[in-house]
């Protein structure tokens, strides 16, 4: 997967960012590297510590993940592991907003429209 986004699509990343928590960032930034739902429902707190990422995200990344040394790397506070319906639910409703896109996509629409170079 690739470590970095252009700088056009980090533009185009930042209105899905915007009043979000770590937790969602993260898996928003994970989602427009390319990264799959099921992926990253699979993905162990040791693997998403493993990856390179850039450095404001890995600061994320350690907000998120706290001391936890193993367990799924996304869950809720509570302990719950994110269903993978959530992961859709992020994207629909962040590009329904006005200041981003004004209506719903899925995970495959939002990775394709991070990726044009327009």
């Amino acid at each position: 997967m690739p470590k970095t986004l252009t700088k056009t699509q980090h533009q185009r990343l930042l209105p899905f960012l915007h009043r979000k928590s770590a937790r969602q960032q993260v898996r928003i930034v994970l989602l427009a590297y390319g990264y799959t739902v099921p992926a990253l429902i699979q993905m162990q707190v040791a693997d998403l510590r493993a990856l390179c990422l850039p450095v404001d995200i890995a600061v994320l990344v350690d907000q998120i993940l706290e001391d936890r040394k193993s367990g799924p790397a996304f869950q809720y506070p509570n302990g719950t592991p994110i269903p993978h319906t959530e992961y859709y639910r992020l994207i629909s409703n962040t590009a329904k907003k006005k200041n981003v896109l004004g209506r719903p996509m899925s995970v495959q629409q939002f990775q394709v429209w991070i990726k044009q170079k327009k």
